[in-house]
């Protein structure tokens, strides 16, 4: 493996522990914005239990933790980050080279019969193995390829986060949110 091969794929590991970190801290803040703030009457039951965890988690300050600038800002980080690895999604699809090159997994071992039309014999054992091979004659470079929905699968996933993302900033923006509490019995009219 070359030098600049082993810098690809280091990158490629340091990112995706990044967006996990990311992902985690996301979850965990957003898991602290679901308690409740307000203490339950003491007549409930568990309420001494139940307040004593409330007590815990109300530095979170409840749902308006979500409209903090902290949270919009890792939001933001982490649409950022999503958006960068589409658009390395992107540019690799389109220059036809990987992002990450990986060890094969298969070996491939061509019979000697001489060194005549070693070109064509190679690119029917790719395609032997299921492979789509291209080749470039300007640098004597033969790459194979197969799982196209391999490829395109992450980049649906990461476009589908991000949207996601950008539709939670519009109803942040735009919405009006209302909250009412209804006790256990009450009637509303």
């Amino acid at each position: 493996m070359t030098q600049k091969n082993f810098k690809n794929n280091s990158h490629f590991e340091r990112s995706i522990a990044l967006a996990i970190c990311l992902l985690f801290l996301v979850a965990l803040i957003s898991l602290l914005g679901t308690f409740p703030t307000d203490p339950l009457p003491s007549k409930v039951e568990g309420s001494r239990i139940a307040n004593i965890f409330i007590a815990f988690t109300r530095f979170s300050g409840g749902r308006s933790l979500y409209g903090s600038p902290f949270f919009i800002l890792l939001l933001g980080a982490l649409g950022s980050f999503v958006s960068y690895a589409i658009f390395g999604q992107i540019k690799a699809h389109f220059n036809h080279a990987a992002s990450v090159v990986f060890s094969p997994v298969s070996s491939l071992r061509l019979p000697p019969i001489g060194t005549q039309n070693v070109k064509s014999r190679l690119e029917k054992a790719l395609a032997s193995f299921g492979y789509r091979a291209s080749s470039s004659d300007s640098n004597m470079k033969i790459e194979g390829s197969k799982n196209l929905w391999g490829k395109l699968g992450p980049l649906g996933i990461h476009l589908g986060f991000v949207i996601v993302l950008l539709a939670g900033l519009v109803t942040l923006w735009g919405a009006d949110v209302r909250e009412t509490e209804v006790s256990e019995g009450e009637v509303l009219t």
